[in-house]
């Protein structure tokens, strides 16, 4: 198997080209370098232009864009457990635990991502990963998983 996962994005506030993308959500499939497909969860038309705009510049070095399709995405956090599905789990879920530092109160904290969307992020594990969009489909657990409730970005990307 070669490396293949999932992961969104809960814009609570944002823009991006100086367009509003507040309130939208993004997921995505991929296997870097060979193929990434994005779904996108968007309050109006404008925030979805602007989320896919947003999209479809981030994941440019990803792999093949397959595809940009509207779905339903939830993303929760209980306890520091992340869930995110797309379409009600028919689609994808992800399930994260964190993985706790010395102090065995916060999780571990990686801060030298080189990312334009994040950098800093909390270590953690995947309790559960599912994707099926039809044409590409993966199931595992126990791998490493990644997580930032609170990302604070400014750029270009």
């Amino acid at each position: 198997m070669s490396c293949q996962g999932v992961g969104g994005f809960d814009f609570k506030t944002g823009t991006y080209d100086g367009k509003s993308i507040s309130g939208s959500k993004l997921a995505y499939g991929v296997a870097p370098g060979a193929w990434v497909t994005i779904y996108l969860d968007a309050p109006t038309p404008a925030k979805r232009d602007a989320l896919e705009a947003l999209a479809r510049s981030a994941f440019k070095a990803w792999g093949e864009l397959k595809f940009v399709k509207d779905a339903d995405i939830s993303i929760t956090r209980d306890k520091g457990i992340y869930t995110m599905k797309v379409d009600g789990g028919k689609v994808m879920t992800l399930i994260t635990q964190p993985v706790l530092g010395l102090d065995t109160n916060m999780p571990i904290v990686i801060s030298n991502v080189r990312n334009p969307l994040y950098s800093t992020v909390m270590l953690g594990t995947t309790a559960k990963c599912q994707y099926n969009d039809g044409e590409r489909s993966f199931d595992f657990k126990g791998t490493n998983a990644y997580f930032n409730g609170n990302v604070t970005a400014k750029g270009k990307i």
